[in-house]
């Protein structure tokens, strides 16, 4: 899986901790969502990511220090983000 879109989708809660396996990802979108807590830690080992879109959610907390977006051309942490660097 290359892409992946939970954009607009009224989804609530934590953000599922299930990214580890997905190792081509290249963009993921879960922005308009009721997504609460912190970015889950399998979601900063994605290498390949080169957008990641969390905008216009309730996303909380620092930011992992084990980041490997080594490939990040684009992030979108926008609207009730309130993250720590």
């Amino acid at each position: 899986m290359v892409n992946n879109g939970w954009h607009r989708n009224n989804l609530s809660g934590k953000i599922p901790n299930v990214f580890d396996r997905l190792t081509n990802l290249q963009t993921l979108s879960l922005h308009d969502n009721n997504f609460q807590g912190k970015l889950p830690s399998s979601l900063f080992t994605l290498t390949r990511l080169s957008q990641l879109d969390c905008s216009s959610n309730q996303i909380e907390g620092p930011l992992s220090d084990k980041v490997a977006f080594s490939n990040l051309t684009e992030l979108f942490l926008e609207v009730f983000m309130h993250i720590q660097l």
